[in-house]
């Protein structure tokens, strides 16, 4: 069974603010027509949809383990096409049951330190784990 879903954020976010708009390193999005980020790719050089969400399999200090297909079609075992070194990942618990519910909604932001196969290394090890 899945612990959660990590939601890929395909750009680098600047200092919290009040629009957390990003830094802009993957380049100027227009958007012209109603767009889905868990399905499309908005950013060039992006061939992943620009927020796809995996179910997360198991969980280290500063490592992921993604399982089965995101939210855009990508395999877990494919996820350096989703995401890249430098991209913010949200981290949140959707999950539970009766009696494990106790961290459902808890969430983190992470940055992507690199990613082989199904597995996402972070920068820094995860506080709230």
């Amino acid at each position: 069974m899945p612990l959660g879903l990590l939601a890929i954020v395909a750009c680098t976010l600047s200092p919290l603010t009040a629009h957390a708009t990003g830094t802009g390193a993957d380049g100027a999005i227009t958007i012209s027509a109603s767009k889905n980020i868990n399905m499309d790719h908005l950013a060039a050089g992006r061939t992943a949809a620009d927020g796809e969400a995996f179910a997360v399999s198991a969980i280290g200090s500063n490592t992921v383990g993604l399982t089965g297909t995101g939210t855009g079609g990508t395999a877990a075992t494919s996820a350096s096409t989703s995401l890249a070194a430098g991209d913010d990942v949200l981290l949140i618990n959707l999950r539970g049951d009766a009696t494990n519910n106790g961290n459902v909604g808890m969430y983190e932001i992470a940055t992507v330190q690199s990613v082989s196969g199904a597995t996402v290394t972070l920068v820094n090890p995860l506080k709230n784990t």
